[in-house]
């Protein structure tokens, strides 16, 4: 904190740089918290500055303040906006958002919405997720057959709200992804479709594209279907409470849809189709070779849980060999894999596809490219 600072006002940068800055009482310094190597400047250079605003702002500072800024390539400093203090609720998000520029998706007028009427599914469909999720886009169910399974995988159909090239359409292709912050998600579609209209949230008819999965006995996909239609999920279910399922225990996290309104599910006998179904997706699980025999890195990362002032209470690492990750892991790649072989036979190859280069013997994996 006191030696090796690189002074930004004896170094014109080669082009304009966005700070986030904070103030350090201790030193009567602003103190970058991007770039590399730090940049810091002392409250003696403010009077070079000529922006007044910039000049009250930093003059005025307490520890702890956190202000946008840029420094241009002629020696020039531009307060771009003031955040707050460190200590404020979402503080770190804030930072997050400025330092990586996301925008949010243009909002919908979701009154203007059309539903296509399909045929309706009759599956007792349920979801599996984090408690906190809020964009539930996936649901399963699994059965027995006289030859192994059927698995079924639904998934959020967003086409059925989104058209091609329209606002919606435009951004989604500009940002590719959704952005989780500690706070809050910055979604690739509006928050209301992410949320609502395109979350699968029991109880509530959506529109869904569903893969149907014919599994042998060995694990093996002996065929698939695909439909467009509405389902129904009958549950939420937590990671907690499959796993407890499965260890014995009884659930306290999820909820069930009774057929008019849901309840928190205190007993897994509330729904007994759902409950089988978890068991033979258990049982299915155990017979995918690509479980039994990896050959990719599995690189753990720590998770955390916020308290009530927005900051983080705990670290954690989640056990990513849980049953019930490895239930949902496994319907998602089974799925997927049936996409694949319906593009090549269907499609001539023709598909969004994540390649991943094999690595060489010592090294680790390579980035992904979307091709």
């Amino acid at each position: 904190e006191d030696n090796n600072f690189f002074v930004i006002y004896d170094a014109i940068p080669a082009q304009d740089v966005k700070l986030i800055a904070t103030y350090k009482e201790k030193h009567k310094e602003w103190i970058a918290l991007n770039g590399a190597p730090i940049f810091n400047f002392p409250n003696s250079q403010i009077k070079n500055f000529q922006d007044e605003e910039v000049q009250r702002i930093l003059n005025g500072a307490k520890e702890g303040e956190i202000v946008e800024f840029t420094y241009h390539q002629n020696g020039a400093l531009t307060l771009d906006k003031h955040l707050g203090h460190i200590n404020q609720y979402g503080m770190e998000t804030k930072i997050l958002k400025a330092l990586t520029s996301v925008s949010e998706a243009p909002k919908l007028n979701t009154a203007n919405i059309n539903f296509e009427q399909l045929e309706k599914s009759n599956t007792p469909f349920y979801t599996i997720d984090d408690i906190n999720t809020k964009d539930i886009d996936d649901a399963i169910f699994c059965e027995k057959t006289e030859s192994g399974w059927k698995l079924s995988v639904a998934i959020a159909d967003v086409s059925s709200f989104i058209k091609h090239k329209d606002e919606q359409d435009k951004h989604a292709q500009s940002n590719s992804i959704s952005f989780y912050f500690p706070h809050e998600v910055n979604h690739l579609i509006d928050r209301a479709l992410a949320e609502d209209f395109c979350s699968l949230n029991p109880g509530q008819p959506k529109q869904s594209m569903i893969c149907e999965v014919d599994i042998n006995q060995d694990g093996s996909i002996a065929g698939y279907n695909f439909k467009h239609q509405e389902i129904i999920s009958h549950a939420r279910l937590t990671y907690n409470d499959v796993d407890s399922l499965i260890e014995g225990g009884n659930p306290s996290e999820s909820k069930f849809f009774n057929g008019n309104s849901l309840e928190n599910l205190t007993s897994f006998d509330q729904i007994p189709a759902i409950k089988e179904s978890l068991k033979q997706l258990h049982s299915m699980v155990q017979t995918q070779k690509f479980h039994r025999e990896r050959d990719y890195f599995v690189v753990e990362t720590p998770e955390y849980d916020l308290d009530s002032f927005g900051k983080i209470s705990h670290l954690y690492f989640r056990d990513e060999n849980k049953p019930s990750q490895k239930m949902v892991e496994t319907s998602m790649l089974l799925a997927n894999v049936c996409t694949a072989k319906f593009t090549a036979e269907k499609l001539n190859g023709l598909g969004m596809f994540r390649n991943q280069v094999p690595p060489k013997e010592g090294e680790f994996p390579k980035p992904a490219k979307y091709a």
